[in-house]
């Protein structure tokens, strides 16, 4: 069993909701996104680990890199607890290489992905439509703001979290759909 589980995946994929619900009652929760706490987590690595002992959520690891070589330290300690450390950050390459350099052999890496369409229209368990048993039932109506045949509609809308809220629904108007959006670098 892994000393620490590093959960990555693109911003507002719900890394921080699922692991705080998960978790939360278990862990302690540290951002490391806020500028102090960042600062501190860089300048004096080992009294800011010693301060936020595990169990531990760190989160937004990306942002102070430098901790791992010292969450290493601590897993090798005592390698004999399980998930003692639970890293969440946005994939990138940076935040791959430094845990496969510095927790090789000691963190389970796993990618949380957007919703997908069958979960964004809430039936995470129908068969996909390929499968002899597949559901027939017709698609949702989505119409939006172009009257969108649904399955482009589906497709435009996205399936991170965020998106899905933006959008409009029975008795309730979009809200920040295009600013949401255009937050992404592309």
């Amino acid at each position: 069993m892994p000393g620490a589980v590093v959960l990555t995946g693109p911003r507002q994929s719900g890394k921080t909701t699922i692991l705080r619900h998960l978790f939360g009652s278990r862990y302690q929760y540290v951002s490391l996104d806020p500028p102090d706490v960042r600062a501190l987590a860089r300048q004096d690595p080992r009294s800011f680990l010693a301060a936020h002992a595990p169990p531990v959520i760190y989160d937004e690891i990306q942002c102070a890199p430098n901790l791992l070589p010292y969450v290493k330290e601590r897993i090798d300690a005592q390698r004999h607890v399980a998930g003692q450390y639970l890293l969440a950050g946005s994939q990138n390459l940076l935040l791959s290489e430094k845990v496969t350099e510095s927790l090789a052999g000691r963190a389970a890496m796993l990618r949380l992905l957007p919703l997908s369409r069958r979960e964004a229209q809430g039936r995470p368990n129908a068969a996909l439509p390929w499968e002899a048993q597949a559901e027939k039932t017709e698609e949702p109506e989505f119409r939006g703001d172009a009257g969108l045949w649904p399955a482009v509609g589906l497709f435009l809308r996205g399936g991170y979290p965020g998106n899905l809220s933006a959008m409009p629904s029975a008795g309730r108007p979009a809200t920040s759909k295009p600013i949401w959006n255009a937050t992404y670098a592309l």
